[in-house]
């Protein structure tokens, strides 16, 4: 599922409530800012200047949602009538396109870019002006080239593509549910690597006829690196063109515990599994456990992608 993530003033939260519900209609997942008043910190008939920089402050607002923009695909800025402006657009939301642009990610305005000191920084960051018409993001990504990934795991399709954007590549990204043919968690290179060969091969059946710009197969497994010491978490990605040119690349994560890689596969199959249902992770990621939220399993999983995907000229 794309994600789109909505920013402008909290002037406009009521419309960021609406266009939220007309993405999600879409079939989007969305995020958008959560008021002061929703965190219970303050009335926004009393709010100040000062006041908000406190809060932005002790809260890490600005970077909480650079993380969000980040983690989407795209922006929608909503720029309505502020201050007798028509589309403003304030320092926060500045920041928020400048975080999206440098990052490769899309950027949609609701209106045009207003007549401000800073319209040419915006429009050099070239947005794409909607209107009222929000089915215009969903037609933008429809009509972008295809890669289709071996997988239908959310993990693996946004590393896919941010990995491509991260090279300066904008596709639209599709999962198919693949067989790899080896254990769920798999402990040596050579038994990751014919996982992810055979993800491919079902993945090329299953897209026959289809046209495409690549097809991606992600496979990771453990292996013993270092005799003294504990298995390391790898990648295995697997990149072909239209023209059946293949890159690989085999990349090394994190060392995993041995309190956790002994409860694999028995009785956890794999270690997404161990972390959401014997440590309560939130989400099926053991690096994200293990690293305590400062580093996750997309995060490699995209430079890995990247990196294969560089090969191509």
């Amino acid at each position: 599922m794309k994600k789109i993530a909505i920013c402008g003033s909290m002037f406009f939260y009521n419309k960021m409530v609406s266009l939220r519900a007309q993405l999600e209609a879409l079939g989007f997942a969305v995020d958008i800012p959560t008021s002061f008043e929703e965190m219970g910190l303050i009335k926004y008939d009393r709010y100040t200047q000062e006041e908000g920089r406190k809060l932005k402050l002790e809260h890490n607002l600005i970077e909480g949602y650079y993380k969000k923009i980040c983690a989407s695909e795209g922006i929608l800025v909503a720029n309505y009538k502020k201050k007798g402006i028509e589309g403003y657009v304030g320092g926060n939301t500045l920041l928020e396109i400048g975080f999206a642009y440098v990052n490769r990610r899309d950027i949609f305005m609701v209106n045009t870019t207003p007549d401000i000191q800073y319209k040419a920084e915006i429009e050099a960051m070239k947005p794409i002006v909607v209107g009222e018409e929000i089915k215009k993001i969903k037609n933008y990504y429809r009509n972008l080239p295809k890669v289709f990934v071996s997988s239908k795991n959310q993990i693996k399709l946004d590393s896919v593509c941010f990995g491509f954007r991260k090279i300066g590549k904008t596709f639209d990204v599709n999962g198919f549910k693949t067989k790899s043919g080896v254990a769920e968690q798999p402990t040596s290179i050579e038994e990751t690597y014919l996982g992810a060969k055979n993800r491919l091969e079902d993945l090329r059946k299953k897209v026959k006829g289809k046209k495409y710009s690549y097809l991606v197969s992600i496979e990771s497994g453990l292996a013993t690196l270092l005799s003294n010491h504990n298995y390391f978490g790898f990648s295995v990605c697997v990149i072909v063109n239209t023209k059946g040119l293949e890159k690989l690349s085999i990349t090394t994560e994190l060392e995993i515990p041995k309190s956790m890689t002994s409860l694999v596969p028995n009785p956890y199959p794999d270690l997404g599994v161990l972390v959401q249902e014997k440590y309560g992770s939130r989400i099926k990621d053991p690096y994200f456990y293990i690293t305590k939220g400062k580093v996750s399993r997309v995060d490699l999983l995209t430079q890995s992608v990247a990196n294969t995907a560089s090969l191509f000229k």
